[in-house]
């Protein structure tokens, strides 16, 4: 894995629908030794890790907000959120900031503390088995398919988006 210099853009090509076999791509990512994956067409940009501004009295996981071109972006560390743990920060860690709707319907952008980037995923619709619920997070995932080397776990866009409400209701799952 390559450490990042500066913000890496992203670019959103659509891939060509004439074929019967629907692929999905996902940026890989991990949280400490788990591979994790996002639509890549809902990444905004990555960014290297900066400390965010703080915000009074928010939950554990809400690091703070950054300036990103002029729009105010909170920053959620989901090593926290899904672990509960208190990680360092190392050259390797990223913000990866998203743009989606939340179950409003209104658009956000977020960006999400983890510990590095991976390779992209790309995988058949079919092969993304979906996650039934088994825990409060499972409104996070949207399946899990198969790699290489293991499982990566698919995360849905839209549930990131509401952390922004999450936080401010000071709602936080045990």
């Amino acid at each position: 894995m390559r450490e990042l210099t500066d913000t890496q853009q992203i670019s959103h090509n659509s891939s060509d629908d004439t074929q019967s076999t629907t692929y999905r791509e996902f940026l890989g990512f991990l949280i400490g030794e788990e591979l994790y994956g996002i639509n890549i067409c809902d990444i905004e940009e990555i960014r290297v890790w900066q400390t965010p501004t703080l915000i009074p009295n928010s939950a554990d996981f809400v690091m703070g907000v950054i300036n990103l071109r002029g729009m105010i972006v909170p920053i959620f560390d989901l090593r926290i959120r899904f672990h509960r743990i208190r990680p360092d920060y190392q050259p390797t860690t990223v913000i990866i900031v998203l743009k989606g709707t939340n179950s409003q319907g209104d658009t956000k952008h977020v960006g999400v503390v983890v510990d590095g980037v991976a390779d992209v995923i790309t995988c058949m619709a079919h092969e993304i088995t979906p996650l039934q619920r088994v825990t409060s997070l499972s409104r996070f995932i949207e399946g899990i398919t198969r790699q290489k080397n293991g499982l990566a776990t698919i995360l849905s866009t839209r549930p990131l988006m509401d952390l922004t409400e999450e936080s401010e209701e000071g709602f936080c799952d045990q």
